[in-house]
């Protein structure tokens, strides 16, 4: 979803929407490996269609699903791409900051 985001381009999109679908495939069979990794894709994908709020509460979903499974990368994976999406999307750098902060507290 990222390079969508860079350079407009269906056919990334249409890559990042794939790996939905896998990824709710393999959730069915292991939710706890699988939780967080989707919650991310799909707050990926709300950004990149700037649905500012649903992107925010599934970034916390994935860093939420993450922590409860011990997932600490995968948590610090989900401040960082959190905090990109907030910079580019707020006037107020503070809360892409912490959600950095928190990214680099996790590695």
């Amino acid at each position: 979803f990222l390079r969508h985001r860079e350079c407009q381009s269906e056919e990334q999109y249409g890559i990042g929407l794939d790996s939905i679908v896998k990824i709710e495939f393999w959730w069915q069979f292991s939710p706890t490996n699988f939780e967080s990794k989707l919650f991310l894709l799909k707050a990926e994908n709300e950004a990149s269609l700037l649905n500012v709020d649903k992107a925010r509460s599934l970034y916390e979903a994935s860093i939420k699903s993450a922590s409860d499974n011990g997932r600490i990368h995968e948590k610090g994976l989900a401040y960082e791409f959190m905090g990109n999406f907030l910079s580019s999307v707020s006037n107020d750098p503070s809360g892409a900051r912490e959600c950095m902060k928190l990214a680099h507290s996790c590695y």
